[in-house]
């Protein structure tokens, strides 16, 4: 599990995420093609968005885009788009009346299977759950 609890560090960046953690978060800035795919995905996260089309706006090849992210960034690609999916999801599961089988498909999943298999990786436990702990909370 990614969560971090301690994210508001003080600098400003223009990529931010509350799911991941802050050192990851810090290479993402280090890294110029990082940060350029990084804000990429996030202004594009319910389109369906491959390795192939993250590496043009590195100005890579496929391959080495793929290496290049998880050793300067430290996560896969694949994860790093899941996780900011996910974290979509949250955002709308918190303030949001509509049905976790919607949010899923606004946060740019196709199955609600894979969504709910995502939300437990990431977070550790179902989006059904989320919300009704989140409820039992406020």
């Amino acid at each position: 599990m990614i969560l971090s609890n301690s994210f508001n560090a003080g600098w400003e960046r223009p990529f931010r995420s509350l799911l991941l953690e802050e050192p990851i978060v810090r290479r993402v800035h280090y890294y110029p093609r990082a940060l350029r795919v990084a804000m990429y995905v996030q202004s594009r996260l319910p389109d369906q968005i491959g390795l192939s089309e993250a590496a043009k706006v590195a100005e890579m090849a496929p391959t080495a885009f793929s290496r290049y992210f998880s050793d300067k960034v430290g996560i896969s690609f694949t994860f790093f788009v899941k996780t900011l999916r996910i974290e979509r999801a949250i955002e709308s599961i918190e303030c949001s009346d509509c049905t976790i089988r919607s949010l899923s498909e606004s946060s740019g999943y196709t199955s609600f299977c894979s969504f709910s298999r995502a939300f437990r990786e990431v977070v550790g436990m179902t989006p059904s759950e989320y919300r009704r702990s989140t409820l039992a909370s406020e």
